[in-house]
């Protein structure tokens, strides 16, 4: 009873928002490539950067806006190497890559709720140059960003690493 029990707050408080945030970052990526190809590379580091500045009047919506600013976290590291990816699997690596991150970004935020809701340094950091409650949302969204980056980053490396070995064994 208790394991079915753990495996539905799984389930909802970790891979449903991740699988949730894989979608947004393949949204995203198909209208990214259906624009310009620098222009679609800087689309998820503006969107990053512009989302948190709709933490303080999204109200209830905070949640959507979280989730679109994790997407682009994890499509902005994404987007540096796609062009090393075979293209019949680039949304299969992206939405791996995506479900992968998340679920370590929202195990990271439950270990640090539990461990007193300190939060990472990087978040120390941004939160603290902020002086109003406005200032606090966006710099706590910024943080959230950049946090899903440095989760994200290593994933895509160890993906790439991964398909460059593949590609190796293939020609050997």
């Amino acid at each position: 009873m208790v394991s079915w029990i753990i495996a539905v707050a799984a389930w909802y408080f970790i891979l449903l928002p991740a699988i949730c945030i894989g979608g947004l970052a393949l949204l995203t990526y198909y209208a990214a490539t259906k624009i310009l190809p620098a222009a679609g590379r800087l689309l998820p580091i503006a969107l990053g950067l512009f989302l948190p500045v709709l933490a303080p009047v999204a109200g209830s919506l905070s949640l959507l806006v979280d989730f679109s600013v994790m997407a682009m976290g994890v499509l902005t590291p994404f987007m540096f190497v796609e062009r090393y990816v075979p293209e019949r699997h680039r949304y299969k690596t992206l939405l791996i890559g995506a479900i992968v991150t998340g679920s370590g970004r929202m195990i990271y935020g439950i270990a640090s709720i539990s461990n007193g809701g300190a939060g990472s340094p990087l978040f120390q950091v941004l939160t603290s140059l902020s002086s109003s409650d406005a200032g606090f949302l966006i710099m706590n969204a910024i943080a959230l960003y950049l946090e899903t980056i440095l989760f994200a980053a290593p994933v895509f490396g160890i993906i790439l690493a991964a398909a460059i070995a593949v590609g190796k064994l293939k020609e050997g």
